[in-house]
C-alpha cells in the first residue's frame, strides 16, 4: 500500500495545471461519474439482535445497523418486515444470498 500510496502522490504531482480543467476558484468544473455522492434508499428497519453464529453474524451485521433493502425487500414493500420473513424463509439452508435467491417485487 505504501508503494501505491507514493506512486500516485508522484503521478499527481506531476500533472500540469493545463491537464486538469479547472475554473477560476481553482475547483474542478465537473464531478466526475465516480466522485459523485451516493444517494442511499432511506431505511425501513432497525437491527435490534443478532443471534452468535448466524448468516447476519457471520456477514457482519450489528445491532442498530439500519436496513435500506434486503433482497428484493425496501421500504416501499416491505409489508410490516413480512416480506423480509419470507425472503429469509425461502433461503432457510440455501448457501447464496437473498438477493439472488428471492425473485423480484
Amino acid at each position: 500500500m505504501g508503494v501505491i500510496e507514493k506512486r500516485l502522490h508522484e503521478h499527481f504531482a506531476s500533472l500540469d495545471e493545463d491537464d486538469v480543467t479547472m475554473t477560476g476558484s481553482g475547483s474542478r468544473s465537473e464531478i466526475l461519474p465516480d466522485s459523485a455522492p451516493e444517494v442511499l434508499e432511506p431505511p425501513f428497519a432497525r437491527v435490534d439482535s443478532v443471534a452468535d453464529n448466524s448468516p447476519a453474524n457471520l456477514s457482519g451485521l450489528k445491532v442498530g445497523d439500519q436496513i435500506r433493502s434486503f433482497g428484493y425487500v425496501n421500504r416501499q414493500n416491505h409489508d410490516n418486515l413480512r416480506k423480509v420473513a419470507e425472503c429469509v424463509m425461502g433461503n432457510e439452508g440455501v448457501r447464496s444470498s437473498c438477493a439472488q435467491r428471492c425473485p423480484p417485487y
